[in-house]
């Protein structure tokens, strides 16, 4: 199996099937109109003004559960970057000069691996601006790798000793692109910022951020 795959199942947000509805009892028209809804011509079904998309700009159906993250407040410039995918490039090349360019600014490059599918991922987004997330995350620069758009880079990311990851998560950046040590959810439990704040801190402060 997969880190990829292994990484759905760790951040517990992943989506799943919604329930069936309850049984109605034979000849009862009038409860059965109550839990089965119209079907509608689809010709009448408004369209939508755009299309989910990954950041390939393939589009993507709900079921797969690609949500984009449009919720992440304004940051200091330079806190945050995105390794953006590109066909034909290494994930670990975009990390290394990512990093390069991070330790020429005097901060620590930390790789953030998370999911638009993953509401932990994205309530941790929303509450980036908090003045104990912004404490904690000073002398940092968050190097954001979307395990959707890598999904191939996944399966062949070294990330440390472990065989597999949950989201969201923070790894040290190693100079030639690899993952080195790292803290995740089972560090904060609950996504609050007076949850997460304080062992980000002591993570980032141990490993050089100042």
């Amino acid at each position: 199996m997969s880190l990829w795959i292994l990484a759905l199942l760790a951040c517990g947000d992943a989506p799943s099937n919604a329930p069936e509805a309850a049984p109605v009892p034979a000849g009862d028209d009038e409860a059965a109109a109550l839990v089965e809804p119209p079907v509608s011509d689809p010709d009448d079904m408004p369209v939508p003004s755009e299309r989910v998309v990954t950041p390939q700009g393939e589009p993507v159906d709900d079921a797969d559960g690609y949500v984009p993250d449009l919720v992440t407040p304004t940051l200091p410039p330079g806190l945050v970057v995105e390794a953006v995918y590109e066909p034909g490039v290494l994930l670990e090349d975009r990390i290394a000069d990512l990093a390069a360019a991070a330790r020429l600014d005097g901060v620590l490059p930390v790789v953030e691996l998370w999911g638009g599918w993953c509401g932990s991922c994205r309530r941790l987004h929303e509450s980036m601006a908090d003045p104990q997330m912004l404490d904690a995350f000073a002398g940092t620069r968050i190097i954001r790798v979307d395990t959707v758009a890598w999904k191939e880079a996944m399966v062949t990311l070294q990330v440390g000793n472990a065989d597999q990851f949950s989201i969201p998560a923070f790894y040290v950046a190693k100079a030639d692109g690899a993952l080195g040590s790292s803290i995740d959810g089972h560090a904060w439990r609950e996504n609050v910022p007076e949850n997460m704040a304080p062992p980000l801190k002591r993570f980032f402060r141990q490993h050089g951020a100042r």
